[in-house]
């Protein structure tokens, strides 16, 4: 006896890699659609060295981000140069 598949167990995959083109960055009072381009946040971690008798380890230590930088256009209404001042 054949057993009924649905289409949408077939396609759809919840392990799916996030794409560079499906990031929205939202901002508190800046509309999203008036940002162009954005980079990616980055965070680095500093390196701490662990001395015990002969042994020396490394841990990974504090994070630090980096700044990040956005283009924006700049509508009539509502302004976004009004927004971020």
């Amino acid at each position: 006896m054949a057993e009924l598949i649905d289409a949408n167990d077939i396609m759809f995959t919840p392990f799916e890699p996030k794409l560079q083109n499906r990031f929205i960055l939202q901002i508190d009072g800046i509309p999203a659609y008036v940002i162009k381009t954005a980079n990616r946040p980055q965070i680095t971690f500093d390196e701490v060295e662990l001395a015990h008798m002969n042994v020396v380890r490394y841990v990974k230590g504090k994070g630090k981000w980096a700044s990040m930088q956005f283009t924006m256009y700049d509508p009539i209404v509502p302004s976004a140069a009004q927004s971020i001042m």
